[in-house]
């Protein structure tokens, strides 16, 4: 990460400094035996206009710019560079540096469909589908959660195919209440894990590990 120090300094100025640093860790990963992968690396630029009464980011249209690295073979490859809005893989999240988290949705959404197609095309007891979904599938989704927000509505999304599949898996009728099969069971719902409120858990959990070991 390079940032300007202060309002005065340019984008290309900062960018600048980025291909030396770009080049400096280059330097120092051949060193000690390593090189970087230009197929496996990525940068972005985020730099501000005004317009329309708000701050937007530069496009690589409006700031052209090329980070140059050679590869483990001495050739120089330019970096690919992404808009702000693009996200790519990274530890197994989806980030983008404008906050939008739509390739993350879509890569939920993907596995909440391939899900439906194995318990549409298989025979599986009740129980046991109950037990796959919240104890395999739901568990499938947490890895990324701390690192990420996504609205209920988002969330929604990702169900959307996978909720009519699952209550047949059930044996229940496919439009059956959503809100009573995200309810516990004590309560007299289903007690199917929703991935909405498992987020939040899954975020609450270590600021509270942190203020007990803070004190």
């Amino acid at each position: 990460i390079n940032a300007a120090s202060s309002g005065e300094v340019s984008p290309t100025q900062v960018a600048n400094e980025m291909q030396l640093m770009a080049l400096l860790w280059q330097g120092l990963l051949e060193a000690t035996g390593g090189a970087l992968r230009p197929d496996k690396s990525f940068w972005y630029v985020l730099a501000f206009k005004w317009a329309q009464a708000h701050y937007k980011y530069l496009s690589s249209s409006e700031f052209p710019f090329f980070l140059t690295v050679p590869d483990a073979e001495g050739w120089e490859f330019i970096l690919d560079r992404l808009e702000p809005s693009q996200a790519n893989e990274t530890l197994g999240v989806f980030v983008s540096m404008d906050g939008n988290w739509k390739d993350q949705t879509a890569a939920f959404r993907k596995k909440a469909t391939a899900f439906a197609t194995q318990l549409q095309s298989k025979v599986i007891h009740p129980k046991d589908a109950w037990y796959v979904y919240n104890h395999v599938f739901s568990k499938s989704l947490e890895y990324p959660m701390v690192a990420l927000y996504m609205s209920k509505k988002e969330w929604d999304e990702v169900m959307n195919p996978l909720y009519p599949k699952l209550m047949n898996a059930l044996g229940i009728v496919r439009n059956f209440p959503k809100d009573l099969a995200f309810t516990q069971r004590r309560l007299n719902g289903l007690g199917l894990t929703h991935p909405f409120y498992s987020m939040h858990i899954k975020q609450c959990v270590p600021l509270l590990e942190e203020t007990i070991c803070a004190r």
